[in-house]
């Protein structure tokens, strides 16, 4: 019998250890502070280009004493169904602090086209 591991065993072996790792870089940072964030951003309002790409103005209110970095992602729907989803960097918040910021869609989206908080994260 030999003792090389099959292609099957090898993936699940490489599978069972890969959520261990990442929940540990996840947890990396500053401490209980760091990771979602959703609260601390509001969609502040909506704004139609003439190119039909929307722009959503946001504000980040820092709810903890660090400075954070934030990650954004804003969802545009149309009728309740999400059309386009758009990722924002805000660097360097201040502890207790704000930021405005504005996302733009990646594409054309209808006029009747909102815009809300899909997920933030703080680090």
């Amino acid at each position: 019998m030999s003792s090389r591991r099959t292609p099957v065993a090898v993936l699940t072996a490489f599978l069972a250890i890969v959520p261990l790792t990442i929940a540990g870089v996840a947890g990396c940072g500053h401490g209980s502070t760091s990771g979602s964030a959703n609260s601390d951003v509001k969609v502040t309002s909506v704004t139609h280009r003439s190119d039909g790409k929307v722009v959503a103005a946001i504000t980040i209110t820092n709810s903890t004493s660090d400075k954070h970095n934030y990650s954004v992602q804003i969802k545009f729907e149309e009728n309740g169904t999400t059309m386009d989803v758009a990722t924002k960097i805000v660097n360097d918040v201040a502890g207790k602090g704000t930021a405005e910021a504005t996302v733009t869609s990646n594409r054309s989206l209808a006029a009747n086209t909102t815009a809300g908080v899909l997920s933030a994260s703080r680090y």
